[in-house]
């Protein structure tokens, strides 16, 4: 029994008229009227009882392997193209006689896009731009070769019209800043214009005093200094062996790869120059290497100015001082066999071997004394300084001896001097004893030293009607290594650190490490008072070191000593307490040994 068969008929036939009415579509001819044009989607099929297996559709099956063996025999072979009747039973649901026709209707068919009306005129514009162009490029590059000339060139005689452009003017920026000029290069070569003027403004680049004036391939020039004298020094980097200079008829050794030589300024003078005599130098070295290779070196040439007469002030080092004494040593230091004048007196006769020179002034009451110190040295030309020693004006004379003393190695220590009579003359700090003598007007004190190191005594002198005169000397006192060492306590860190205040001028020994060096403390120029807990004496070294034996335990020390001390070296060192600094004890050290 086949309960679907009539429907699935009624369902096939109606595809096959949808498709032949489609195909006539397709091939431009209007569909009969009635005829179907919409296949409806096939009904859902009801399904059987739940008691009853559902069977296989038999007859679709049939009918769909039917179509399928038909469209497989209607297969071309693959020697040779199917023909329009091949083509045709390939689909057997088209009817008789429609397969070419359908065929024909696809190749011919044709999509027709309709555009707005503003981009059609734009291509069209666009597309004749483009033939104009090829147009014009076509022209201009086909007639030159026909010789034909549209533009002709223009030639030499033809008077070319000028061009007159105007540029608009340029508004300036109020809060602009200027933008600096570029640094021209300046040509070695170039001759200088007599002509050009310096800018004033102009300011010149920092010249390397280290950098030598001349280079060569074996050798290189310095300028230095040495003991005063002006030098210049050859540097030679050769070959091991010896530099024979034929104009200093000297030969030096090169070891190393090097050879260095000094040649004093003065060498190329005579005992007498100008003071603005210069010379000039022609070095010819020739090297002998140690195998006997005899090689000629580069030739060295540069240009000296007679060099000035060394002088080198001791006392006053700056060349002016503060002085409370009417007698005053000047010290100083020159080359031996040089003609040293001060004020006007020779004092040539007074120079030790080794170019020592001291010499008394007189210094008066009236403000600076000015001394004149001039100084010649063969082959150099004068050198002269000026030293000002002020000494203040007072109302009422008031003087130290000149043999006042300034650095001691007792507690006890004598100043005398002399004074108005008629004056009354007081010190402080107290004096042990004292001796003042108003008709002949001199005084005595013996003064006891409480503090090692500076040590100031003041001395006034008051008389009614006159303002009074103040000195103020200063005492440098340090005992004995022996003695100051014998008061020196054992280090007690904490202790120290508590105590430090009254401790001040107690002697410890500190011996450890040293961790570092600082540089030396620089006085501000603007400040008004010194440091607070800092000695004010200038120090030769300022260093941290480790007292701690377990644990690390620093201290401030400032090496007042003649022993130079290198940092991670361990010294042991008798101090004295100065302060607090930086939360470290600060101590001034006398006596320094390095502990090996």
């Amino acid at each position: 029994m086949k309960p679907y068969g009539d429907t699935d008929k009624r369902v096939d036939e109606r595809s096959r008229q949808t498709e032949r009415a489609l195909d006539k579509w397709r091939a431009g001819e209007k569909p009969a009227s009635g005829a179907p044009v919409y296949v409806e989607p096939r009904a859902a099929k009801p399904r059987k009882p739940s008691s009853e297996p559902r069977q296989p559709d038999t007859p679709d099956e049939e009918q769909y392997a039917a179509r399928s063996r038909r469209e497989q025999s209607a297969q071309p072979t693959a020697s040779a193209q199917p023909s329009a009747t091949e083509r045709a039973n390939a689909h057997p649901g088209a009817g008789a006689g429609q397969g070419p026709a359908k065929r024909s209707a696809r190749q011919e068919r044709t999509v027709t896009i309709e555009l707005p009306p503003f981009i059609r005129i734009a291509l069209l514009v666009v597309l004749g731009l483009c033939v104009c162009g090829v147009v014009v490029v076509g022209v201009r590059e086909l007639l030159p070769r026909a010789g034909i000339e549209l533009w002709p060139a223009a030639t030499e005689d033809a008077a070319a019209t000028p061009r007159v452009t105007m540029d608009p003017l340029a508004t300036i920026d109020p809060n602009a800043t200027a933008t600096p000029a570029p640094t021209p290069t300046v040509d070695p070569n170039q001759t200088p214009d007599p002509n050009a003027t310096l800018d004033p403004n102009a300011t010149e680049a920092p010249v390397d005093p280290n950098a030598p004036i001349l280079e060569t391939d074996q050798a290189k020039v310095y300028v230095c200094e040495v003991e005063g004298s002006q030098m210049h020094l050859v540097r030679f980097e050769v070959d091991d062996g010896n530099i024979f200079i034929d104009a200093l008829n000297e030969s030096f050794p090169v070891v190393n790869g090097c050879a260095d030589v000094y040649i004093d300024d003065s060498e190329w003078f005579d005992s007498e120059p100008a003071n603005d005599a210069t010379a000039s130098v022609t070095l010819n070295p020739v090297l002998t290497k140690l195998s006997g290779e005899v090689t000629v070196l580069d030739t060295i040439e540069y240009e000296v100015e007679v060099p000035a007469s060394p002088l080198e002030l001791i006392q006053p080092a700056s060349g002016y001082e503060e002085v409370l004494i009417s007698l005053y040593t000047l010290q100083m230091r020159v080359q031996p066999g040089s003609r040293v004048t001060v004020n006007g007196n020779d004092m040539s006769d007074f120079i030790d071997k080794r170019g020592y020179l001291s010499v008394n002034q007189t210094v008066e009451p009236i403000g600076d004394n000015v001394i004149n110190v001039s100084v010649l040295t063969p082959s150099h030309k004068e050198t002269r300084a000026q030293i000002t020693l002020y000494r203040p004006v007072f109302d009422i004379p008031l003087e130290l001896d000149i043999n006042t003393i300034d650095s001691t190695s007792t507690s006890n220590v004598t100043i005398s001097g002399t004074f108005e009579p008629g004056a009354t003359v007081t010190v402080s700090p107290a004096a042990v004893s004292s001796e003042v003598d108003s008709v002949n007007g001199t005084f005595r004190f013996e003064m006891n030293l409480t503090r090692i190191g500076d040590n100031t005594i003041t001395i006034t002198a008051s008389e009614p009607g006159k303002e009074d005169s103040v000195i103020t000397h200063n005492v440098y006192y340090l005992p004995t290594e022996a003695e100051y060492s014998a008061k020196a306590w054992k280090m007690d860190y904490s202790a120290l650190l508590n105590y430090y205040e009254v401790w001040v001028g107690r002697i410890f020994l500190c011996q450890g490490e040293v961790v570092e060096l600082l540089p030396e403390p620089t006085p501000d120029p603007n400040a008004t008072e010194a440091p607070a807990s800092a000695d004010t004496t200038i120090s030769n070294q300022l260093l941290l070191l480790n007292v701690g034996e377990d644990k690390e335990q620093l201290v401030y020390i400032e090496n007042y000593s003649n022993v130079v001390v290198e940092a991670g070296k361990s010294y042991k060192m008798f101090a004295d307490v100065v302060g607090l600094k930086s939360g470290y004890p600060y101590l001034i050290a006398r006596y320094v040994y390095e502990i090996e």
